[in-house]
């Protein structure tokens, strides 16, 4: 991985996508999450436990106030997790990480596998099931359209597993 700050553009199956990947991903760095900010933070006292337990900050799924946080986060040298889809169970990536990109923003495409299975939808708790993460090369493109076809391309390939319950 790039020593600088990053994005790491996952996709998202299931609430359990951030503890697994914030184990991966945030031993060695500074790693912030972008979390819904109309499921999260709606409850003041949930959004002040998630943003103290996994380090996340409101991201609303509209508007530009998640990206100017995300900026500003890496600009201070942390790297942030943003799930482009929106929401769980998969869905077109939205436009917001190719203006990042477009900023000059690495993105680093991950691929979550099996995690719908360990917190399905609606579940209260997890279940055991094996999971994957895969870690893709690093994206320097400047063209927003381009990385955001190519974040979303690379997340799919990388997520792809018939044998652990595909995205």
């Amino acid at each position: 991985l790039p020593r600088e700050p990053v994005v790491f553009v996952a996709n998202h199956q299931s609430h359990a996508d951030t503890v697994v990947l914030l184990e991966v991903l945030g031993r060695d760095r500074a790693v912030a999450v972008a979390a819904a900010d109309d499921y999260w933070f709606r409850d003041r006292m949930r959004g002040m436990a998630l943003a103290a337990s996994l380090g996340a900050f409101p991201f609303p799924r509209e508007g530009t106030r998640g990206l100017r946080r995300t900026e500003e986060l890496l600009a201070a040298g942390w790297s942030v997790l943003i799930y482009p889809q929106g929401t769980r169970g998969g869905g077109k990536f939205r436009s917001g990480i190719g203006r990042l990109a477009a900023a000059g923003a690495v993105l680093v495409p991950v691929g979550v596998v099996g995690t719908r299975h360990v917190l399905p939808k609606g579940a209260n708790r997890p279940h055991r099931h094996a999971v994957a993460v895969r870690i893709g090369d690093p994206l320097r493109l400047r063209d927003s359209q381009e990385a955001v076809r190519s974040a979303e391309q690379a997340v799919a390939r990388l997520s792809d597993d018939p044998e652990l319950g595909a995205a």
